[in-house]
């Protein structure tokens, strides 16, 4: 039987001593520069989705009569509205009012399940599992992961029951021994390993935590990036990830080390030498198998794989306890993720290549380099969807609590409410980071309360204070947490000053520009009368990067200005903001001339 609604929607592993457990979307308001993104994607974006194929071409399939529009749906196009749905539940959650859009597109996917429990608008129950395609498994975690975030959100467990149909379908033909399982999961999507997990969390039957242990044993993960076998082409990006998160997680459900013990080493040698400057990865889809094999332009850094690594991340989290993994989260949310979507987040690029100069830069073309603008979709349309649950279950990603601890992961306007120590505890954070570093946190516990309150200090800020109720400020040290450890009474106040000054890294003949949390580029209208091919940096001209005011696109950030050869001026402008103008060149890593 189904169990309670937990107070987080999108997180659900089991509390342990010592574990951060993130804040739930009822215990969290998220404002600012982050919660205007949550705010446009779970308003307008999620509106827009449902007027698209994502609905509609699901809709005509499900009832047998094909749908005859321009967008032709892919095999596994059915992934498409159950990751609407589970971000429309996570937004329904929290404040957003989808009730009504809920149950229309529930009402339509149970009406397409078959007695058998199959469900699959492509595909006839009686035709079996498919071996060439290979989609069965994928389309149903994302499923049972819409379904669990449907009965969190509403209690209801109708769409759970027929998720539990399918899977049961599934298991029942593993169990026999269908030959569709015997190349699982090198040659399927991997999703269905983490889904199994939640849906076991949700149901409580053992049966699918040890289908999820069988299906997830039969990848290669190993503590080498260039051995790893998960899903097709072995080191699929996407695929690679969610399965790596599907260890994440049956190491949280089972403290089983050997889902754990390769994963530091793998991810150490990962973020070492696979990830772009803007917390991307991969090329043409695929994490190479060669360390340092970072094409700046084509078919790199796609959209999804930017997700699926902060997914990872955010589990890597809660298993160390350390703040590396919400600076790798910071990193990619802010640049690679963000980037991709436009200033309305109404369109999104599928690749984030840094360097677009001309054309081919932007890499394969059957998938278009420009962003794709609802409601029309990419032929592959899985970026949007993915963003949509993402950016609905950020809040969730804010706060964690830990025994007496409350810990803040990232930086935006935002109220919390947790149960601390027995006490219940208010926190507001006022900032307007990105924009600048100063971070206001009150404190507003029900009666005076001991407990320790830990601010996540960025790897890229040297030179961080706190200061606590007007008492002179103490140093913290970048790349982990600072931990004020004292009583808090209704009304103490804690600032964070995190100084953001204008960096320029020089790694090898190239130099990277950054603020803060945000990589900076150049855009053609920007570097007047000069092809941005042709533009170069003096070496002496690095310790003069200067801050300037903000322009139109970059949301009141300064942008920086940096002279060139030839005595030019460059502005460059933070890289989520590019693409939002007449411009579609640009470049991120500008060349070095001099010693």
């Amino acid at each position: 039987m189904p169990t309670a609604p937990r107070r987080a929607v999108s997180t659900d592993w089991p509390d342990a001593p010592g574990r951060p457990r993130p804040l739930g979307l009822a215990e969290v308001r998220l404002g600012g520069f982050l919660g205007r993104r949550v705010a446009r994607s779970n308003g307008p974006s999620l509106a827009a989705g449902l007027d698209s194929p994502v609905f509609r071409g699901y809709e005509a399939d499900a009832v047998g009569g094909g749908w005859d529009g321009e967008y032709r749906r892919r095999g596994a196009a059915d992934t498409d509205l159950y990751k609407w749905l589970e971000a429309a539940c996570y937004a329904s959650a929290g404040d957003a009012d989808l009730r009504g859009e809920i149950d229309r597109v529930v009402e339509v996917i149970l009406a397409a399940q078959r007695p058998a429990g199959f469900i699959h608008t492509n595909r006839s129950p009686d035709e079996g599992l498919d071996p060439r395609a290979r989609n069965e498994l994928y389309l149903a975690g994302h499923l049972f992961e819409a379904a669990i975030a449907h009965f969190h959100a509403t209690g209801e467990s109708a769409l759970l029951d027929a998720a539990c149909g399918w899977a049961d379908f599934l298991h029942e033909r593993f169990v026999a021994g269908d030959a569709y399982f015997d190349d699982v999961p090198e040659h399927e999507h991997p999703e269905a390993e983490l889904a199994l997990i939640r849906l076991f969390r949700a149901t409580g039957d053992e049966r699918y935590l040890d289908f999820a242990r069988d299906l997830a044993a039969r990848a290669t993960v190993t503590e080498a990036v260039g051995d790893l076998r998960c899903g097709p082409h072995d080191r699929h990006a996407v695929c690679t990830f969610y399965m790596l998160t599907a260890w994440a997680e049956l190491f949280l459900q089972t403290d089983d080390q050997r889902w754990l013990r390769p994963l530091l080493p793998l991810l150490d040698e990962l973020e070492a030498t696979r990830l772009y400057a803007h917390g991307g990865v991969g090329v043409d889809e695929i994490i190479p198998a060669t360390a340092w094999h970072l094409p700046q332009a084509g078919s790199v850094a796609e959209t999804c794989a930017s997700v699926a690594l902060m997914m990872l991340a955010r589990r890597m989290a809660a298993i160390t306890g350390t703040s590396r993994w919400f600076d790798l989260i910071e990193r990619a949310l802010y640049n690679a993720f963000l980037g991709a979507l436009s200033a309305d987040q109404l369109a999104i690029f599928y690749f984030n290549p840094l360097s677009l100069l001309r054309p081919g830069d932007e890499g394969r073309q059957d998938l278009p380099g420009e962003r794709m603008r609802l409601p029309a979709l990419h032929r592959t349309s899985c970026c949007f969807p993915n963003a949509w649950r993402l950016l609905a279950s950020l809040p969730e990603w804010v706060f964690a609590a830990r025994d007496d601890v409350l810990q803040v992961n990232l930086f935006s306007d935002a109220d919390c409410r947790a149960r601390i120590a027995g006490v219940t505890v208010t926190l507001r954070v006022r900032t307007s980071y990105p924009v600048a570093g100063r971070v206001e946190l009150t404190l507003e516990p029900e009666r005076p309360v001991h407990f320790g309150l830990e601010l996540r200090i960025p790897a890229w800020c040297e030179g961080a204070t706190v200061g606590v109720c007007g008492a002179s400020r103490s140093p913290a040290t970048s790349g982990c947490y600072h931990t004020i450890d004292r009583e808090w009474a209704r009304g103490d106040v804690v600032v964070l000053e995190l100084p953001m000054p204008p960096a320029a890294i020089a790694s090898g003949p190239d130099a990277a520009f950054s603020r803060g949390p945000l990589l900076y580029c150049v855009e053609e209208q920007d570097a007047p009368g000069t092809d941005l091919g042709d533009l170069a940096v003096p070496r002496e001209a690095l310790s003069d990067l200067r801050a300037a005011p903000p322009v139109d696109v970059s949301e009141g950030l300064p942008v920086l200005e940096v002279a060139t050869v030839g005595r030019t001026e460059a502005r460059l402008i933070p890289w989520f903001a590019r693409g939002n103008r007449a411009s579609r060149h640009w470049r991120a890593l500008l060349p070095l001339i001099g010693d």
